[in-house]
C-alpha cells in the first residue's frame, strides 16, 4: 500500500502513566512531496488544510516523486541531517509532529533503512540498520540526537512486517526488535506497525502483543474493513447494509483489542482506515466502485465504532492525495482534499475536499 504521515501534540514520556488534558493522535497520511516545494504534487496551502481537518499529526511516506527531500542516509550520506533538519523545522513551524511510514522502504524512501521483512527483497542487515541508527542518534554533521528529538512524534519500525514463526527465537522479528530496544535505549518513541505472524492479518493484537511488550511503546493496527464491506454487506447497486458492517467492524476490532496484554489504551494507534472515490483496485478489490455517499457513510459508521470501543489515537489513510500519474492499483485515490491540478489530468481547484472530509473533521475536533 501507498505511503503517508501523521502528527501530535503533547507527548507524554513512554510508559509513563498518562495525565489529564493528554492530547490524543488525531492523525492523517501524506506524501513528503506534497510539503515540497517545486515537486509535481505540492501544496502551498497543506498545513491550513490539515489544521482544518482538525489534524495534529501527520505520517509521512516518501511519495509517488521518490526522495525529494533528500533524507535517505544511504543516497546522501553527507547531506541528509541537514535536510532532515529542514523537513521538521518545516512541519514543526506549521505546528505539527510527525511520525515516518517506516525507516525505508524498497523504492529508496523515508531514511533508507530497510524494514527486516522477508518479503521486502532490499532489507538490510540488523548490524547495517544500527550503524545508521547510530548516526541518527548524534553521529552525524549536526551533532543532533534525532531519534529523541520532540518534533518526531515516534519512530515507525517495519510497516506491516511479517513476523513468521515466533516460537522461532531466530524469526524475522529478532531483528525489528533489536532496532526498536536500540531507538529506545536512545530516547525514542517506538511503534511496529500492523505486524503480523505467518501472514495472518486477523487478531493482530493476541498474536504480537506478547512479542511486542517491553519494546515498543505503541501497538498499532489498521482495519479498512473494505473487502467485507463490499463481498458480505453489499446490497447492490452502491447500497450497503451498513449497520450490519458497523457491528462486524466493532467485533473484529474489539476481538483485536482484547489482546493488547499489557499495553493500556493510551498506547494503541488505529494507523490506518479509509475508503476510495470511484474505481480502484486495493484491498483485495478489484475495479471496484465507491461512490462518495459511500465514503460518508463508511467514516460516520467508523467513528461510531471508534467512540464504543474508546480508540484515542487515531490516523486515517489518506489525507491530500498527489497527482494522479500512478496506476489504478497503485493510487486508488483514498484522499480526502484533491491534489494540484496540472495539464494532464482534470481534478477540482486544490485543496477542495471530497465528501467524508466533513464527517472527520467534526469527530477529530
Amino acid at each position: 500500500m501507498i505511503l503517508a504521515l501523521f502528527i501530535i501534540i503533547g507527548f507524554f514520556t513512554p510508559g509513563s502513566t498518562p495525565v489529564p488534558g493528554k492530547i490524543y493522535i488525531k492523525g492523517a497520511s501524506i506524501g513528503l512531496n506534497i510539503i515540497k516545494p517545486g515537486t509535481h504534487s505540492y501544496q502551498a496551502n497543506w498545513a491550513a488544510n490539515l489544521k482544518n481537518m482538525n489534524i495534529n499529526t501527520i505520517r509521512f511516506a516518501c511519495g509517488g516523486e521518490g526522495d525529494v527531500w533528500h533524507i535517505n542516509m544511504i543516497q546522501n550520506p553527507n547531506t541528509w541531517a541537514q535536510n532532515l533538519e529542514s523537513l521538521l523545522a518545516a512541519v514543526d513551524s506549521a505546528g505539527f509532529k510527525c511520525y515516518f511510514y517506516s525507516l525505508g522502504d524498497p523504492w529508496g524512501g523515508e531514511l533508507g533503512i530497510n524494514d527486516q521483512d522477508p518479503d521486502i527483497t532490499s532489507t538490510i542487515s540488523v548490524t547495517q540498520a544500527k550503524s545508521y541508527l547510530e548516526e541518527l542518534a548524534g553521529k552525524n554533521a549536526l551533532g543532533h540526537n534525532f531519534l529523541s528529538d520532540p518534533r518526531v512524534a515516534m519512530w515507525s519500525v517495519a510497516n506491516e512486517v511479517n513476523f513468521g514463526d515466533p516460537s522461532n527465537p531466530n524469526a524475522n522479528y529478532s531483528g525489528d526488535i533489536a532496532i526498536c530496544d536500540y531507538i529506545r535505549s536512545k530516547g525514542g518513541v517506538v511503534t511496529v506497525p500492523y505486524a503480523r505472524v505467518y501472514d495472518e492479518w486477523n487478531q493482530y493484537f493476541p498474536q504480537v502483543a506478547p512479542m511486542l511488550a517491553g519494546h515498543v511503546d505503541y501497538l498499532e493496527t489498521h482495519d479498512y474493513g473494505l473487502w467485507q464491506l463490499a463481498n458480505q454487506y453489499s446490497l447492490g447497486k452502491g447500497a450497503y447494509d451498513w449497520a450490519a458492517w458497523e457491528n462486524w467492524l466493532y467485533n473484529d476490532l474489539k476481538t483485536s483489542l482484547a489482546g493488547i496484554g499489557s499495553f493500556d489504551m493510551d498506547h494503541v494507534l488505529l494507523g490506518e482506515f479509509g475508503i476510495w472515490r470511484g474505481v480502484g483496485t486495493c484491498q483485495g478489490l478489484t475495479h471496484y466502485d465507491f461512490t462518495d455517499q459511500n465514503r460518508v457513510d463508511y467514516y460516520t459508521h467508523y467513528f461510531n465504532v471508534i467512540k464504543k470501543l474508546g480508540l484515542k489515537n487515531l490516523g486515517f489513510w489518506l489525507s491530500i492525495e498527489e497527482n494522479a500519474y500512478y496506476s489504478e492499483a497503485e493510487q486508488c485515490r483514498f484522499g480526502m482534499i484533491t491534489p494540484v491540478p496540472d495539464n494532464i489530468h482534470f481534478f477540482d481547484p486544490a485543496g477542495q475536499p471530497y465528501p467524508g472530509y466533513d464527517v472527520i473533521k467534526l469527530n477529530y475536533k
